[in-house]
């Protein structure tokens, strides 16, 4: 099962940088080659997956999933209580992926070393304002009111960089992968908050990514600034806020088609579609402000009501609202995604920005001061 390049060529279309020079809209145009992962071949999909499943164990272990043509060749962080993760490489070296394992649940009866990073780092990233889902919740930072309605805007970007952040340590991570291996392409691939970590690199680097179940990360890479500016929208009113911020990926949409980062989940993830946020969720339950939608590149959505034998046309079905289907945390497990979707479908989805909602919006409640 060899790694295979993109369907009709093996480089990219060029990443569109947009920017405002003296006061009026400019788009300014560059162009990188790179060798990009097949999102349309089932074998390459189910290998990056695969090893984004190898990520939660250790290589010797019993539950390590051996994958065609990837030999595994390093590990990162397996002896600390941060960001843990592998390099595989194809046996000529030509192409190496990094691989970044996601939460680790922590409750008062289990969690690994990695648990409290890990989930301070899902309450920083992907939460409106410093995991502040609710008037009762403990912030992780001091940029809400009390009232969970209000959120001080550079307070929370100035927040999204801080000392045990996992982006600071991915970006060393394959900073120095790219030194070790000068000469190969570089693709990143993670589930969950690992994917949405490979997605956040891969956007920093100018490299691909393939990712499973990752909450939505637009907003996070917002606040660390790895999105173009947009050009200033004059107030629509006399009085209007100067600060109003865009809340979710419409103004990026143009941009976001260019990047090769594909956002591969279900229908029924929760933690995928940003519902995993009401009292009654898991989520809640277990502390963790997991509030965002938006991702960055394309998602890739299996429909949870097909068996995945015969592609089902966009304008026969066209797009089905997230909000009326069934879903659970157990849709949000790699393996599950593995065995239910990634392993027996016989196609894969059709990738495009934003598949998930008519327009995605994040944080509509709150106000931003």
């Amino acid at each position: 099962m060899a790694p295979l390049a993109a369907p009709d060529n093996n480089v990219g279309e060029g990443f569109t940088v947009f920017g405002v020079v003296g006061g009026s809209d400019t788009v300014a145009v560059r162009h990188k080659d790179v060798i990009i992962p097949d999102y349309t071949d089932n074998a390459t999909v189910l290998a990056l997956g695969l090893m984004a499943f190898n990520a939660y164990f250790e290589p010797d272990g019993k539950d390590w999933r051996p994958i065609p043509d990837w030999d595994q060749s390093d590990g990162f962080g397996s002896s600390g209580d941060a960001i843990r993760g592998y390099v595989f490489t194809a046996p000529d070296s030509d192409l190496v992926a990094i691989v970044i394992k996601g939460t680790s649940l922590q409750t008062p009866f289990t969690g690994g070393p990695t648990s409290a990073n890990d989930k301070l780092n899902d309450n920083k990233m992907f939460s409106c304002c410093c995991g502040k889902a609710g008037w009762s919740w403990t912030p992780v930072c001091g940029c809400a009111n009390s009232g969970a309605t209000q959120c001080d805007l550079l307070c929370v970007e100035r927040e999204s960089d801080f000392k045990e952040s996992y982006y600071r340590l991915a970006t060393s991570i394959a900073h120095t992968v790219q030194q070790i291996f000068p000469q190969s392409a570089l693709w990143m691939t993670g589930h969950s908050l690992g994917g949405a970590l490979a997605s956040l690199v891969a956007l920093t680097f100018d490299v691909p990514a393939f990712t499973y179940e990752a909450p939505g990360d637009l907003q996070f890479a917002k606040r660390l600034g790895l999105l173009p500016p947009l050009p200033p929208v004059p107030p629509t009113e006399e009085g209007a806020d100067d600060r109003a911020q865009p809340t979710g990926l419409d103004e990026w949409e143009p941009y976001l088609e260019t990047l090769p980062i594909f956002q591969f989940g279900n229908d029924g993830d929760p933690v995928y579609i940003g519902q995993c946020r009401s009292m009654t969720s898991s989520c809640w339950f277990g502390g963790y402000a997991l509030e965002t939608k938006c991702h960055v590149g394309k998602e890739c959505v299996y429909d949870s009501d097909l068996d995945g034998h015969m592609p089902v046309p966009d304008e026969a079905r066209g797009r089905k609202s997230t909000l009326t289907k069934s879903v659970s945390i157990y849709n949000h497990g790699i393996q599950y995604v593995i065995d239910r979707f990634l392993g027996p479908w016989e196609y894969v989805p059709r990738c495009k920005v934003n598949s998930n909602y008519e327009k995605c919006d994040e944080c509509e409640g709150w106000q931003w001061t």
